[in-house]
């Protein structure tokens, strides 16, 4: 995709976002642009979070029995009963994942206190955990932030435009994903789980299709 192709694509996506005030409009938006089609969410990999939440009793108990000043214990595993907790546990040890827990509860337990984002690692994870607790809390991810932090600077030089969607370090810091955030609420019609989730996948379709690569 060049650059111009990319700003255009931007343009109108944010665009049409803002105008859609039902979910037949957001899938027509899919629907029209074949790039986004092409690189939307697997959800064979990535199933509908819908309906899986933290109680604030679920928090406390994940706080007390398995988590020692904010870190996950060590002997967590010895806690663990049934077969599918046990494969999940091994997954995320495999893949050294066990470290990013402490953040999704964090996120949790604060959001239950009505407590602002202000996490200085793990963010994206802190706002996983968010959600859980409150399903208006968006989603974000590198290739949503990639898409907003392109669109914020559409208007600048072909040079700048592409440095700011080169710089990883500007998709996941707290001031971006409050921006987004703050974006979102001010300017999406429509603020419903069920709403936000399908603009959350169509920016992630959108910050893959514009992913800068060479000759873009």
């Amino acid at each position: 995709m060049q650059i111009n192709e990319a700003k255009k694509l931007l343009a109108t996506v944010f665009g049409k976002l803002k105008t859609a005030n039902t979910l037949a409009c957001l899938d027509s938006i899919m629907d029209v642009h074949s790039v986004l089609k092409n690189n939307q969410l697997d959800r064979t990999k990535y199933p509908e979070l819908e309906g899986l939440t933290l109680s604030d009793k679920e928090i406390e108990t994940l706080c007390d029995e398995y988590f020692v000043e904010g870190i996950l214990k060590l002997d967590v595993k010895t806690q663990l009963i049934t077969p599918l907790e046990k494969l999940f546990y091994a997954v995320l040890w495999k893949n050294g994942d066990l470290v990013k827990i402490k953040h999704i509860v964090r996120g949790a337990k604060e959001a239950g206190h009505n407590q602002p984002l202000n996490a200085k690692t793990g963010l994206v994870f802190n706002q996983l955990g968010r959600h859980l607790v409150n399903e208006l809390e968006v989603i974000v991810d590198q290739h949503v932030l990639r898409a907003f932090v392109c669109f914020r600077h559409i208007d600048q030089e072909d040079s700048v435009f592409v440095g700011f969607c080169k710089q990883g370090t500007s998709l996941s810091n707290l001031r971006g994903i409050q921006e987004y955030k703050d974006w979102i609420k001010q300017n999406i019609q429509v603020q419903q789980p069920d709403f936000l989730r399908r603009v959350d996948e169509i920016l992630f379709a959108l910050g893959k299709a514009i992913k800068v690569k060479k000759g873009l």
